[in-house]
């Protein structure tokens, strides 16, 4: 997780099987997990698809709003170069 922020990607932090952490008497404090994480946290319950239409949908919103990796120190940023045209066109 922490490498795949590092990198400016986007993450989901799911915490499955929930229900067994509430029947044990746990909780679970997910906004501030998510404030620690500065990622969305999601409990769920897999096998039962509980929580699985949240979970998809805070992907789906994070992957909309995907930043790109943070520039190499001393790295130039420039813009790949398009191929010269080497196609002739047809004597028709």
């Amino acid at each position: 997780m922490v490498e795949l922020k590092a990198v400016g990607r986007p993450g989901v932090l799911a915490l499955n099987m929930i229900d067994i952490a509430q029947h044990r008497g746990l909780e679970i404090d997910t906004q501030r997990l998510s404030r620690e994480f500065s990622m969305p946290v999601v409990g769920a319950v897999a096998t039962r698809r509980r929580g699985m239409d949240i979970l998809v949908g805070e992907m789906e919103r994070r992957a909309s709003r995907r930043r790109t990796p943070p520039p190499t120190p001393g790295a130039t940023h420039r813009p790949p170069r398009s191929a010269p045209c080497t196609a002739r066109p047809s004597a028709s």
